[in-house]
């Protein structure tokens, strides 16, 4: 087991580089790791696996800026099954503006999230993830036959801190079978962008879970009709949803394309704080089974209704008649702005909605799709898929 510590000072002109003289050529292996101590450092073109239960595959001090993380592979492929093992990150960024851009990463087989940022008290975090590739096909399941918590693909922020500003931005990244929980991102910080990444047969959602004024803007959720698959999960004040497209996904509740959770009172930071304030505006929901999801209940303590919620020019198609439009439940007056939102066909529970008279046509997102899939991991490398 070997610890590279890359330690120094560079500048954005002129950064200190690691880097192998065949990408993808040096591996490591067997619990090795990197950690980054500094500013301005970039380490590029590594492979990583075989992580040893409990520790991070890649990690910083507090104080470390402006390092990048690119074109490396961190692959759990050909490590056992761990559900009851140490807790462990494929990635723990801390510090402040780094960015891990063009990486991919490969089925994670123990506990613990394959990328995890780190906030601490009074610190500026500002990361930038782009470009990359994940997969996280199975799920580590208790003795009891419950799936286990903190099996994200990635992780902004933690319940500790998540009141804390974040801005950190996660764009342009594929997540393909990402079946390891509900959250396959996890938003647990404020201020933080998601946009443009391309989710795809993946059991979860975007959830923003603790924290608040967040933007999931731009994305695709394709569910091509597999068990579970979701979109976006909102707890929490001024987030706004927008400008997303949501096709044949199947999850429903906490999984469904837009769920609305209900918050608890006095709640704890580990708890459910309730919706307010949130935007809702120009999605597109097709051939959905349950489109969105209002005033969900997941636990007895769930009691805090929606308040200020506007649902807006949003455009729900359903094609089959069991197919649930937009669900509200339990329905007291409710603090919902509906305004200017398409629905055709479906089923509308709890709410009078207009419907439409004539199908909208759908925008044709494909080119946009493929963009981002071309585009992420690193350059060298591209996904295997099988037959």
């Amino acid at each position: 087991m070997v610890t590279v510590r890359l330690c120094g000072r560079g500048t954005l002109a002129d950064p200190i580089v690691m880097m192998p003289q065949t990408p993808g050529g040096v591996v490591f292996s067997e619990g090795s790791r990197v950690y980054l101590d500094g500013s301005y450092l970039v380490v590029e073109g590594f492979r990583f696996e075989k992580q040893q239960e409990g520790y991070n595959f890649f990690s910083m001090t507090d104080t470390t800026s402006h390092c990048r993380i690119s074109e490396c592979i961190f692959d759990g492929s050909a490590c056992e099954f761990a559900p009851k093992g140490k807790w462990g990150n494929f990635v723990q960024l801390r510090g402040s503006y780094q960015e891990v851009s063009h990486c991919a990463f490969l089925d994670k087989k123990t506990i613990g999230a394959m990328l995890a940022v780190n906030i601490q008290d009074g610190q500026a975090v500002h990361h930038v993830i782009r470009n990359n590739f994940f997969t996280r096909p199975n799920t580590l399941m208790s003795s009891k036959g419950v799936q286990i918590n903190g099996q994200e693909s990635i992780r902004v922020g933690s319940s500790t801190f998540s009141m804390k500003d974040a801005g950190c931005t996660v764009a342009d990244n594929w997540f393909l079978h990402c079946d390891g929980e509900v959250e396959i991102i996890s938003s647990k910080s404020c201020f933080n962008v998601y946009e443009r990444n391309l989710f795809e047969e993946s059991r979860g959602t975007l959830t923003l879970r603790h924290g608040n004024d967040c933007i999931v803007r731009g994305n695709w959720f394709i569910g091509k009709h597999k068990n579970g698959s979701g979109g976006v999960r909102i707890i929490g004040e001024r987030h706004r949803v927008e400008d997303n497209y949501m096709r044949e996904l199947r999850g429903y509740g906490a999984h469904s394309p837009v769920s609305v959770i209900r918050g608890f009172e006095n709640p704890k930071l580990s708890d459910y704080y309730q919706v307010t304030d949130v935007v809702i505006k120009g999605n597109w929901l097709v051939d959905c089974d349950f489109g969105m999801q209002i005033a969900i209940v997941g636990h007895p303590e769930n009691v805090l209704m929606p308040e200020g919620l506007r649902i807006e020019g949003n455009t729900i198609i359903c094609h089959r008649k069991n197919q649930i439009a937009v669900e509200v439940y339990d329905m007291p007056a409710l603090d919902i702005k509906w305004t200017n939102n398409v629905i055709w066909g479906g089923t509308i529970n709890g709410v009078e909605l207009k419907r439409a008279r004539k199908e909208p046509s759908v925008p044709d997102f494909s080119a946009q799709m493929q963009k981002v899939r071309d585009n992420a991991g690193p350059s060298y490398w591209k996904p295997q898929f099988d037959n």
